[in-house]
């Protein structure tokens, strides 16, 4: 609109108030890398004073390194904490097990029991096996040494 006594079809930048940027005027990649660090922040439990994340006004004044260095270390936080839940089920899947494995024996067999009978009569039938006489099919016949005869002229 133009302003009466005026030849502009514009209002000059000087005249507008001035605006906050919004969410929507940052660049996506700058967007991304600021909404990461505070779902790593929340993920980790850190405070902020721990774990500052920059604005969205200052994500754009990040280094390229940074920006690309930033986001490999918060993905591998967050690939850590997924393998920390893992194993913290598999120990309690591991403890689960065992302890039905446990209770799954009843307490009143004595398998020692068990066992010493087992051994007692295996030493019993080794002391029969080693006295039995060898049976005649079994050793060979002795091996029959000629002797030299004695010469008739000694």
């Amino acid at each position: 609109m133009a302003q009466p006594g005026s030849s502009h079809s514009f209002t000059p930048m000087e005249d507008l108030p001035s605006a906050t940027p919004s969410v929507a005027d940052y660049q996506p990649e700058d967007r991304h890398l600021h909404h990461f660090l505070l779902n790593t922040r929340q993920l980790t439990g850190l405070t902020a004073e721990q774990l500052p994340v920059p604005s969205l006004s200052e994500i754009g004044d990040v280094s390229l390194a940074d920006s690309t260095t930033l986001p490999l270390l918060c993905s591998l936080v967050h690939a850590m904490s997924a393998m920390g839940k893992e194993m913290e089920e598999l120990r309690l899947q591991t403890s689960d097990l065992e302890s039905r494995v446990a209770n799954s024996f009843p307490e009143s067999v004595d398998h020692s029991t068990q066992l010493n009978q087992i051994q007692s009569s295996l030493r019993d039938l080794s002391h029969r096996v080693a006295h039995l006489p060898p049976t005649q099919g079994s050793a060979p016949p002795p091996a029959q040494v000629s002797r030299p005869r004695p010469s008739a002229g000694s």
